[in-house]
């Protein structure tokens, strides 16, 4: 595992590979989830982890501390979840409803802001923004 996430690092053209698989297994367990409900969850749930572990933590050193902050991530959405579903319908149907957020769950908004807080807690830079900064880096060199 460890030569395989090196080996990404180094080698863009196969980490681009790697997340577009990752996006066809996110369409297959949406597509998974007509048949079993709790499968089609289970691949979801996985893919979308590898897509954001191959676009924000992979530049993390060591590896088990980019799957740490990762799993820390996913939990502590997983708990604000919960914790909004506590909350009474009157004031969920008025403010948290799918109708009120055009499209855009609460959950995914607080995710990444779950990320961006926890880069800057841990002081990395998200390995797709580091990727960006290094093509701008190489264009303003020519």
């Amino acid at each position: 595992m460890k030569k395989f996430i090196h080996h990404l690092r180094k080698n863009e053209k196969h980490l681009l590979i790697a997340v577009f698989f990752s996006i066809a297994m996110v369409i297959i367990g949406g597509i998974l989830t007509g048949t079993s409900l709790s499968f089609g969850r289970i691949v979801l749930i996985s893919s979308i982890a590898i897509m954001v572990y191959l676009l924000w933590f992979i530049g993390v050193d060591p590896i088990w501390k980019g799957f740490g902050l990762l799993v820390f991530a996913f939990g502590i959405t997983f708990i604000f979840s919960e914790l909004v579903a506590m909350i009474p319908i009157n004031i969920y149907d008025q403010w948290l409803s799918a109708d009120t957020v055009k499209g855009v769950t609460f959950e995914s908004v607080f995710f990444l802001l779950m990320l961006k807080l926890i880069s800057k807690w841990a002081g990395f830079e998200p390995y797709i923004e580091y990727l960006v900064n290094k093509e701008k880096k190489k264009e303003s060199r020519s």
